[in-house]
């Protein structure tokens, strides 16, 4: 008879006839019946085992993962695990860009490259409104219809800040004078001129700028539709990227920084109202490009003076993540036509925050490449800067699912494999 142990094997029970009066044919039935029953045997422990590895290859599994992700605290970890959860890749404004110089027309190689998707024209409050009622759009429209006539695609901001034309200060906006260091510190040292972001008059005059430049690009249907992205600006110290002066008690052999949160606090800065600021320049955006992206360029630390709601200091380890504040702001907004921008991408600064943001507002993001890395002297000649380091750098970003990434002119150039590759993997 069959049995069953409780670890599922099968086993067979039975008694042996005598050998001396066994007839053959009934030899002949029990060879049969015994090969049957190993047979189904092993089938039954092969199934028990494969459940039983299931298991422990699942558990292992689990853990494997648990590990990874406890291990993620470095930074191509931290992308690994991130990056399924990112937002997907989305968006006309999908793939490599090249950002345009200060007041300097695009290079023809540039509109030349197959590789290069569209190009970022970033333009200058002061070069455009020349005072209250005038401007001169002369040398936006020659650009954009050179790019566009060229077939690619555009992306537009406007830098405010230390861009702040003069009529502006003299028409009553007051403005903030700061000496501060590139890189915290490790560059060099820069006087910048900003305007009180949140005082009236001055929301006034830049969301008034904001309609003009709107109802101007519209006049133009053909260049307007070539506009993939519009970058949300205002809050700017030198760049388009949405931050202030902030520095305190950094120095080098160059001297020292002034005390930014002291001369915020002495200009009644508030949190609070940056975020108010923020809410309004937000609504100016979407009133005038309601049917474009937008994208917001964000510092991911140190991006704004250490001052709480009530005007005291707070330590730069205990300050509150105010950019993502502003993000969530915007998202309530836009929506799906938000984008997060990171201009800093380079082989060893690490990206999980920003990643962390897309995938908490479920946005797409994208980046720009450290212009004081790929782009310097040595590293258009030398290595360790050569077509497989920037290889490195666009797998880094475009690994992390980037929607679009920005590289500057000189790379065009420099690093024509590269950039093919870097093209491919975007555009699959």
């Amino acid at each position: 008879m069959f049995t069953q142990h409780s670890h599922g094997m099968f086993f067979f029970t039975f008694h042996f006839p005598n050998s001396k009066t066994m007839k053959s044919k009934n030899n002949r039935l029990f060879v049969l019946f015994l090969s049957l029953f190993v047979i189904v045997n092993s089938i039954s422990c092969s199934a028990q085992s494969g459940k039983k590895g299931g298991k422990k290859n699942k558990v292992q599994n689990q853990n494997a993962a648990e590990q990874k992700t406890q291990d993620s605290q470095s930074t191509d970890n931290a992308s690994d695990n991130l990056r399924a959860l990112a937002a997907p890749v989305s968006g006309p404004f999908k793939g490599i860009y090249v950002s345009s110089e200060w007041v300097k027309p695009v290079d023809d190689y540039v509109l030349k490259s197959p590789s290069v998707d569209g190009v970022f024209l970033r333009l200058r409050w002061d070069d455009l409104h020349k005072s209250a009622d005038k401007f001169d759009w002369t040398f936006l429209d020659s650009e954009l219809k050179r790019i566009s006539d060229a077939g690619k695609k555009i992306t537009i901001g406007v830098a405010a800040g230390s861009h702040t034309p003069e009529w502006v200060y003299a028409s009553g906006v007051p403005a903030l004078n700061f000496e501060e260091f590139r890189k915290q510190g490790e560059g060099k040292k820069f006087s910048v001129k900003v305007p009180v972001p949140y005082n009236q008059k001055f929301l006034d005059i830049w969301t008034g700028f904001i309609k003009s430049f709107a109802d101007h690009l519209k006049s133009k249907p053909e260049i307007y539709n070539a506009i993939t992205l519009v970058k949300l600006t205002g809050i700017n110290e030198t760049t388009i990227e949405i931050r202030l002066p902030s520095q305190k008690d950094v120095s080098n052999e160059k001297g020292k920084s002034t005390d930014a949160p002291s001369i915020w606090r002495n200009a009644g800065y508030r949190p609070k109202k940056i975020l108010d600021a923020w809410d309004r320049i937000t609504d100016a955006y979407k009133i005038n490009f309601p049917d474009k992206f937008v994208s917001i360029a964000i510092i991911p630390k140190k991006a704004f003076p250490s001052l709480d709601d009530n005007g005291n200091d707070v330590p730069k380890n205990l300050a509150r993540d105010f950019t993502e504040d502003l993000i969530e702001k915007a998202h309530e907004k836009f929506k799906d036509k938000l984008v997060v921008q990171w201009n800093s991408l380079q082989i060893k600064a690490g990206i999980p925050k920003l990643m962390a943001w897309s995938t908490k507002f479920h946005i797409p993001f994208g980046y720009q490449l450290e212009e004081a890395d790929m782009g310097k002297p040595a590293c258009l000649q030398n290595p360790p800067c050569d077509q497989q380091h920037l290889k490195s750098i666009f797998d880094k970003g475009i690994r992390a699912n980037a929607t679009f990434v920005e590289i500057f002119p000189k790379e065009v150039l420099a690093y024509p494999e590269a950039l093919a590759y870097g093209h491919g993997l975007l555009m699959k």
